[in-house]
């Protein structure tokens, strides 16, 4: 009969190693859905940015065209003024003040198209891009090493779960039966007898159980929790 608690040491030692293995699955799919997550969030903070920066940019060929614009016509007023055309003292007047407006103007225009160029220079986006990228690169190869490493557990787990189906082989059916039933309860069914207790639920046994267990000739229940006791 102590064969038998052997047997179902060795399974129970198996199916602790396969449901360690499961949790580690899933784990490191938990760990993949955060990184991808953390991708998709980097994507669009990459987009919005680069959206940004068109609409500087956009900005930018505004300013110039007003700018190019107003020399255009400041340039049509200085010719038109020094044409001779303008004869009156009044026109003249009013063309220079036509002019002055457009020369401010241009002045505050040219300060502009300063400003937007620094901003969009500001904004580094070949720089940005690179790094973007760069970081794309490195959570995909992160991805790719928890899905190696995924195979790889699988791997293991197939083999762990053949030797389990192997391991079962060598129980009686009852006792598998019940076996199976308590580890849906317990991760360890089966317990060493530790002294008079259950090392399970650490209660006492009643002395006529502790000999009965001593014997090792039948299986034996823990009263308390119910688990498989055995005795080395």
């Amino acid at each position: 009969m102590f064969n038998i608690f052997e047997y179902l040491m060795h399974l129970q030692n198996l199916d602790s190693i396969i449901l360690n293995q499961k949790r580690k699955i899933v784990q490191k799919n938990e760990e993949i859905g955060k990184i991808q997550h953390h991708i998709e969030n980097k994507k669009l903070e990459w987009e919005n940015y680069r959206k940004l920066y068109d609409k500087e940019r956009i900005e930018l060929s505004r300013l110039e065209l007003e700018l190019k614009d107003i020399e255009e016509k400041l340039k049509k007023s200085q010719n038109r003024l020094y044409s001779g055309d303008v004869q009156s003292g009044k026109e003249l007047s009013q063309w220079k003040l036509t002019m002055e407006s457009y020369e401010k103007n241009k002045s505050n225009l040219e300060d502009d198209v300063i400003n937007q160029i620094d901003k969009v220079e500001s904004m580094n986006i070949k720089e940005k891009e690179k790094e973007h990228q760069l970081s794309i690169q490195r959570l995909e190869k992160e991805i790719e090493s928890l899905k190696n490493d995924i195979d790889k557990m699988k791997s293991e787990l197939a083999h762990n779960l053949q030797l389990r189906t192997s391991a079962t082989q060598n129980i009686p059916a009852e006792i598998l039966s019940l076996y199976e039933e308590l580890r849906k309860k317990f991760p360890d069914p089966v317990v060493e007898m530790d002294g008079d207790n259950c090392r399970g639920c650490h209660l006492g046994l009643p002395s006529s159980i502790a000999k009965r267990v001593r014997k090792r000739e039948e299986i034996i229940q823990c009263p308390n929790c119910h688990r498989l006791i055995f005795y080395k």
